[in-house]
């Protein structure tokens, strides 16, 4: 996304944000970054700053379209035999190597978060593994 469309997405979601705001479905005191940091997970000071995918979710969220992360963490979840999601992250982040699930269930763990969780799922039940957040650079020779 160029910086002209990732302007117009950034001015869609403050619109999109603040007609929720009158419509009543999001507090008066919760801001657009407040917002966005409870969905992704990480501070920011301004909707340019975040990478074309997170803006893209922000979008999604906002508008009530479904969260595609969580579909691939729950296939995931159902090819590596797990029925209940939300029971076994409970009982995984009581270990280390799963820590960052404490306190969240699978609808309200940052996006990035429900990525990781989705590729480690995959790894478990042999699924394929959901596609990078973001391309790797080609490599120049």
């Amino acid at each position: 996304m160029d910086e002209a469309q990732k302007t117009r997405q950034a001015q869609a979601c403050h619109i999109r944000f603040k007609q929720m705001q009158r419509e009543g479905f999001v507090p008066e005191n919760l801001s657009v970054y407040d917002y966005a940091f409870q969905l992704l997970g990480r501070k920011t000071d301004s909707l340019k700053a975040l990478e074309d995918w997170e803006l893209n979710a922000l979008r999604d969220r906002l508008e009530g379209k479904p969260n595609k992360i969580l579909e691939k963490l729950q296939d995931a979840a159902r090819a590596a035999r797990i029925l209940d999601l939300a029971a076994w992250m409970l009982q995984a982040s009581r270990s280390a190597g799963f820590s960052y699930l404490r306190g969240f269930t699978p609808d309200t763990l940052p996006l990035g978060k429900q990525w990781r969780l989705a590729q480690c799922l995959c790894t478990r039940g042999g699924a394929p593994r959901p596609a990078p957040a973001r391309l790797p650079e080609p490599m120049l020779f």
